[in-house]
């Protein structure tokens, strides 16, 4: 048995005080001095488990960006990002070469990596 077979989060009610860590990011993101501390803490994340960050995630964060700032630069959702991110989303070739400028790489570069994407390689 998994252990998501057994927990569901709605099984336990958030206590009052709560606060969805997309809204802290976002509330931090909009202090200049915090949003570059959270810049450098993803490249060095980035940098220091590039066997555990792959695909998408390695070039977002090498970059520095959250996903959010990924989805405003390529015109889409966070969500969606988050989505091509572990593998559940297909996508067009007009997003790919979105993705590809607005992080630098070349499109076969955005093919590979989604080809490895949730699989850890």
């Amino acid at each position: 048995m998994l252990w998501v077979d057994v927990f569901r989060p709605k099984d336990i009610p958030a206590p009052p005080d709560f606060e969805d860590v997309d809204a802290v990011v976002a509330r931090h993101e909009t202090n200049p001095t915090r949003r570059r501390h959270l810049k450098e803490a993803r490249k060095a994340l980035s940098d220091r488990e590039p066997e555990l960050i792959t695909g998408l995630a390695a070039f977002r964060l090498r970059k520095g960006w959250s996903q959010k700032r990924l989805s405003e630069e390529v015109g889409t959702s966070q969500s969606y990002i988050a989505r091509l991110e572990i593998g559940n989303e297909d996508i067009l070739m007009s997003t790919a070469r979105r993705l590809a400028a607005a992080l630098g790489v070349s499109i076969e570069e955005i093919d590979a990596a989604l080809r490895s994407r949730g699989t850890g390689k």
